[in-house]
């Protein structure tokens, strides 16, 4: 995956973590039991892609599951999701969205009621995909990413990537390593240019080490301005994919 790419999509999924900034799903409600045994849930979809708009549900803590979205009338939206009195139910929306040649990805990011990690895949959000071959470095598979995907806890942010390589070495040669990071942008100090990563990499002493960075970024692309560890991180290759997460509080 291309890094502005990915930039892109992290950041524009992030600035939705605050209503403040942007709604773009508006008058959120849902009806009561309907005699069919379905919930019908309803929005103002301003996404500017609203027929493209996905809605999932979970009952009970149980993997998140796909329902259509249907138009009643312009912008206005209708999901129907299953229930029975007495289950939890959690729903959310996903809308991607292409901007200027680029796919970003409007989404309520999935809600994980316990911090057992590393999380499944299932219990988290998928942020993008991307085809494999299209990386800068494509003699070396490992960074070109294919996949990813975003969580949230009570006090932990969650993320997980694929690649093309199906696995995630540090190490490449004697020389040179690898680094795999998430990066996380507050919609308040955007322009700013502070941002926060979770790295990924090979622990070098006195240099860098796997862990949660606080960074001042040059958007003209010259390097980071500043680059500072400031809390552990949880890692774990499952199945081939990098789980990473980090507690909020750092």
């Amino acid at each position: 995956m291309k890094t502005k790419c990915l930039l892109f999509v992290l950041l524009a999924a992030t600035v939705l973590l605050s209503a403040q900034e942007i709604s773009t799903y508006l008058n959120f409600s849902h009806s009561s039991l309907c005699p069919d045994g379905y919930l019908r849930l309803r929005w103002l979809d301003e996404t500017g892609n609203s027929a493209a708009t996905q809605c999932f549900y979970s009952l009970n803590g149980s993997d998140w599951q796909y329902t259509s979205a249907s138009s009643l009338q312009g912008n206005q939206m209708e999901a129907v999701v299953p229930y029975e009195f007495g289950q939890s139910l959690r729903y959310r929306l996903r809308t991607p969205v292409n901007i200027e040649g680029e796919q970003i990805v409007f989404m309520h990011i999935p809600y994980l009621t316990s911090d057992v990690f590393p999380p499944s895949l299932s219990q988290l959000g998928e942020l993008s995909t991307d085809p494999t071959g299209d990386s800068d470095i494509p003699d070396i598979p490992a960074l070109d990413l294919t996949d990813s995907w975003c969580g949230v806890s009570e006090t932990k942010l969650y993320s997980a990537m694929a690649n093309a390589a199906n696995a995630f070495p540090l190490v490449h040669n004697i020389t040179s390593y690898n680094l795999f990071a998430t990066f996380i942008f507050n919609p308040e100090t955007i322009i700013d240019t502070l941002c926060y990563a979770m790295i990924y990499t090979f622990n070098i002493p006195s240099v860098i080490s796997p862990g949660l960075y606080k960074m001042g970024i040059d958007l003209e692309g010259v390097g980071p301005t500043s680059f500072v560890r400031i809390g552990d991180i949880e890692t774990s290759v499952v199945n081939g994919k990098l789980i990473m997460g980090c507690n909020m509080s750092d």
